[in-house]
């Protein structure tokens, strides 16, 4: 299980590491938006997603648990990617761009906080402290796995098929979700515990 949430991570966040190197372009070099502008709007839709993230994470969990949230999460985020490759005509109107990043950065940051717990209930606690760092460290290392993604491919896709290479990558993200059981799990950490 924990194999399986390490990979469903890397792909999802590899997908968000692309999407966090092509915005600044796209809005900045393509739209025309000030460097200021981007930078102002990012820090306050980071700000409102960090909020309502914790918020929203607390209380979707509590009602449905752990992965179906963090499932029609992904889903929702899927779902809006691809939205936007079909009215990439309407990129222009700053109102588009500005409510999926803000959207887009609210589903992030649940999805995100949702794994930090999803990460602790996977430790085993006699190498809690080392692998809950490993966790952590993943989600650096797929964002900038992204990032290097972008550069290679950077001459090859316009910007809408970066965003269907986001929508590619969250789609295994999601089929490898579904085989993800913290029960089972549980239930051989216990084991381990007992010899």
């Amino acid at each position: 299980m924990s194999l399986l949430t390490i990979a469903t991570f890397f792909f999802f966040n590899m997908g968000d590491g692309i999407m966090n190197t092509i915005m600044p372009t796209l809005v900045v070099k393509q739209l025309g938006w000030l460097d200021t502008e981007y930078s102002q709007f990012i820090g306050m839709s980071q700000l409102i997603s960090g909020c309502l993230g914790m918020i929203l994470g607390t209380i979707v969990t509590d009602k449905i648990g752990h992965i179906r949230s963090i499932f029609i999460m992904m889903l929702l985020v899927v779902l809006m990617t691809l939205f936007m490759t079909f009215i990439s005509q309407w990129w222009y109107q700053r109102e588009v761009i500005m409510t999926f990043v803000i959207l887009r950065d609210i589903l992030i940051t649940t999805i995100n906080i949702i794994f930090f717990a999803v990460s602790m209930q996977l430790s085993w606690k006699k190498i809690a402290a080392t692998q809950f760092a490993f966790y952590m460290s993943l989600a650096n290392f797929s964002d900038t796995s992204g990032a290097a993604l972008v550069k290679a491919l950077n001459t090859l896709f316009p910007f809408t098929g970066f965003f269907y290479l986001i929508v590619f990558l969250s789609c295994i993200a999601l089929i490898l979700l579904l085989f993800i059981n913290l029960n089972v799990h549980s239930l051989h950490l216990k084991k381990l515990n007992e010899k």
